[in-house]
């Protein structure tokens, strides 16, 4: 749940970021840094859940 609102809050941030930026680079580099960011988010879900079992 908790991941689903950041992933969710990232794609909003991410979506209100590229609607305010005119330049191709900006747009690039934002959606490169949103792919990090969920790919953070996976790994600690996955260490979240490994702690868990």
């Amino acid at each position: 749940m908790n991941r689903t609102k950041l992933v969710l809050g990232a794609v909003i941030l991410g979506s209100t970021l590229l609607a305010g930026c005119s330049s191709n680079a900006k747009i690039d580099q934002l959606s490169s840094d949103v792919q990090t960011l969920n790919a953070k988010v996976d790994q600690l879900s996955n260490d979240v859940n490994a702690m868990r079992s």
